[in-house]
């Protein structure tokens, strides 16, 4: 799976966080935040 591919499948699982009850979607969306920017420093630092 290439660097853009495993972006676009985070993003979209972020997006489909936005389905989640108020509090568990504030816990899945900060954990989904933490892997987007862990994803986005493996790739800038390659």
């Amino acid at each position: 799976m290439s660097d853009k591919e495993e972006i676009s499948k985070v993003i979209q699982t972020y997006i489909d966080g936005m389905n989640f009850s108020s509090a568990e979607k504030q816990r899945q969306l900060f954990i989904r935040m933490h892997l987007l920017l862990d994803i986005c420093m493996v790739i800038l630092w390659k």
